[in-house]
């Protein structure tokens, strides 16, 4: 497609103008990650079904605590934990209760707003920037300019992360 057509050094630079808008709006990134192959081995599998869920809670948590502003959630579409990751907005808004002991939500508003992601400006970066820290922390990059431009286009997300942890649960 139309990417196929450019040189390596015009996608990075595509990308990097992308990111740069969390940079030019001054906005604040938020994450939270669950490590599968942990969560299996700690609990059985058991805990499994629940991952999609549990990264949700601690990140909402996270952004509760960014600024005081009141918030509107937006999230990429995820069909088959939609209900039930409402359900536990709403209580972690009410009474603080999520997959597991968590505490009640007080900047966020309304309910958790669902959309696709090809729809959704505010959802394409969120994945940009989740992918960057991905493709940094993976290792798989071994020419020395691919190193450095996965690690700038890190970099414009790490400076606009005031908070962060290693993926749960550790190890």
């Amino acid at each position: 497609g139309y990417w196929s057509k450019k040189s390596p050094a015009e996608c990075i630079d595509a990308y990097k103008a992308a990111l740069g808008v969390i940079e030019e709006l001054e906005l604040q990134v938020a994450m939270a990650s669950i490590h599968k192959e942990r969560l299996k081995a700690r609990y059985g599998g058991e805990a499994d079904k629940n991952a999609y869920l549990l990264a949700l809670q601690f990140l909402l948590e996270k952004i509760d605590r960014l600024n005081g502003n009141r918030k509107i959630i937006v999230a990429d579409e995820a069909k088959e934990d939609e209900l039930r990751a409402i359900s536990m907005v709403s209580d972690l808004q009410n009474w603080g209760g999520g997959l597991v002991p968590g505490r009640k939500l007080t900047t966020l508003i309304d309910s958790l707003h669902f959309v696709s992601s090809h729809t959704s400006p505010g959802v394409q970066l969120a994945d940009l920037a989740a992918f960057a820290l991905q493709r940094e922390s993976s290792g798989l990059d071994t020419h020395p300019e691919a190193i450095a431009a996965v690690k700038s286009l890190a970099r414009l997300v790490w400076d606009h992360m005031p908070t962060w942890r290693e993926p749960w649960p550790s190890s």
